[in-house]
């Protein structure tokens, strides 16, 4: 976030709810330790709709989903009609943005997972939020 604000000239603020996942009794394992356990949640999160399924100890991806839409319904609304950049981890925005917005859902999330430093744009209106561009693609609206 701190780079991002840097070049952008913003100041840096901690957006409560958009964190990274939290994995429950995997905390501070090590990547190749936890890496094979975390495919198989998405893999129930994005293929199969899953969002009741989650990390032992951890988050369901409801409970993701909830969080990331409340804090970016939170932000918007003490911003209306400013852009604004939230910067998180990709498996928090894709859980989160997948359930906010109206156009995409985790099968489209799925098939684009999200890689470091991709970007998502997401516009609030009267009539919900929509998704106009996912790492580089342009979903349907």
């Amino acid at each position: 976030a701190a780079e991002v604000a840097e070049v952008l000239g913003l100041e840096v603020r901690v957006l409560e709810g958009v964190e990274e996942l939290h994995v429950g009794v995997h905390e501070g394992s090590h990547d190749d330790d936890v890496a094979p356990i975390a495919m198989e949640v998405f893999g129930r999160w994005m293929r199969e709709g899953d969002l009741e399924h989650g990390f032992q100890g951890g988050e369901t991806g409801h409970q993701i989903a909830a969080r990331m839409s409340e804090a970016l319904n939170r932000v918007a609304d003490a911003h209306p009609d400013e852009a604004i950049v939230v910067v998180s981890h990709g498996g928090s925005m894709a859980v989160g943005v997948a359930a906010l917005c109206d156009n995409i859902g985790v099968e489209f999330v799925g098939e684009h997972m999200l890689r470091n430093t991709d970007v998502v744009e997401i516009v609030r209106s009267d009539a919900g939020w929509q998704c106009v561009a996912w790492a580089g693609r342009v979903p349907e609206i």
